[in-house]
């Protein structure tokens, strides 16, 4: 199959015979629709951790979403069924391949958007989600969101806005309105002004 696979020293490249996984007692067996890169990755792939505690040669990327192939037998999955994952970003088989193995722990049904868009959710998304849930309830609180046109800043204002917070965010005026339509009350120009002056009240 291709994948896009690197060696100890971090070089990737794309490889048309890299060999088909296994899928593990508790993983899904999945056929790729798209992946997402996140610094994580990036990261680790030029990290040149030691190959004894590092699974060379590693497929890159750890989020991704497809369609099941195989599930074990008592899985709430079912082939064919549209998935999305975050894997481990230490696991072999990463999610830029044309398959892969996925925990099934780490893999939900793809619900309220299209296959490719459901790749880009999940460390974000859970990022976002660990960042704020600390405060919940946040129904009527004041939350300040920085870097809100980035990828964790526009989950963390969506969640917290549709949780009934009261979000400022910050960000450069030409994504100003982007952020208001995810759901932000106030964006602050952070090129123009401090935050700390433009509290609300």
């Amino acid at each position: 199959m291709r994948a896009a696979v690197y060696h100890k020293g971090g070089a990737l490249a794309v490889e048309e015979n890299f060999p088909i996984p296994k899928r593990g007692e508790k993983e899904l067996l999945v056929k790729v629709a798209a992946c997402s890169v996140n610094p994580v990755d990036v990261k680790l792939r030029k990290a040149n951790l030691p190959a004894a505690v590092f699974p060379y040669p590693k497929v890159t990327c750890s989020d991704g979403s497809g369609a099941v192939i195989d599930a074990p037998p008592k899985s709430k999955f079912k082939p064919g069924d549209l998935i999305y994952w975050m894997g481990s970003p230490l696991a072999k088989y990463g999610s830029a391949a044309n398959i892969t193995t996925v925990p099934e722990e780490n893999a939900e049904f793809v619900q309220h958007t299209d296959i490719i868009s459901a790749a880009a959710l999940p460390l974000v998304v859970n990022t976002a989600w660990q960042a704020l849930e600390k405060s919940m309830p946040l129904a009527g609180k004041n939350i300040l969101i920085q870097a809100g046109s980035g990828g964790v800043g526009t989950a963390a204002i969506q969640i917290a806005a549709a949780h009934g917070a009261h979000v400022t965010t910050t960000a450069s005026q030409a994504n100003f309105e982007l952020c208001k339509s995810l759901g932000a009350e106030r964006v602050v120009d952070y090129k123009a002004e401090r935050f700390e002056d433009s509290a609300p009240p």
